[in-house]
């Protein structure tokens, strides 16, 4: 048996308190979606019916899938940049991140201090942030206009201001 083979075979899914708001993508091919979404972040299979698929959680529907045959995704244009999923805590998020590493599927852990993440894309290129809180480790404030991260130790890490942000 392959090491694929093997980890496809594992107890996995999302924890039941991971969170995001239900969320509908279009998608050119519902099969190859559902199952990443499946096999790669443990989402569970709540229902499908012809071109759609529900996934979530043991306890919510967190996404739903609609095929569009022939569907085109344009990356840098107007759209969905990514959506972010909220796991409960550093073991759960940690869970998933073992499961990408082991399916060796691309992904980018980052420390924003106050949370830690990663990045990644489906099969489709729909960007996915995967991240939990992580307030013990520092505070955010603005300083001149710009927010910065205080990690609890005293360092900092200045993050530029969003051109959306009023100045």
């Amino acid at each position: 048996m392959t090491q694929a083979q093997t980890t496809d075979k594992m107890d996995f899914s999302i924890h039941p308190a991971t969170k995001i708001a239900s969320i509908s993508l279009n998608v050119s091919n519902l099969e190859l979606q559902t199952a990443f979404y499946q096999q790669a972040l443990g989402f569970q299979l709540h229902w499908t019916k012809g071109n759609q698929a529900v996934l979530g959680s043991s306890e919510k529907d967190l996404l739903h899938l609609m095929e569009q045959p022939g569907y085109k995704r344009y990356g840098r244009v107007t759209g969905l940049y990514h959506f972010a999923v909220l796991f409960p805590n550093r073991r759960e998020l940690a869970r998933a991140m073992v499961r990408l590493f082991m399916l060796k599927y691309p992904n980018y852990p980052t420390d924003h201090i106050l949370t830690k993440t990663t990045y990644l894309e489906d099969p489709e290129g729909n960007g996915i942030e995967l991240y939990c809180e992580s307030p013990e480790d520092g505070e955010w404030s603005m300083e001149g206009g710009d927010f910065s991260a205080r990690r609890a130790d005293g360092s900092s890490k200045k993050t530029p201001t969003w051109n959306f942000l009023p100045r």
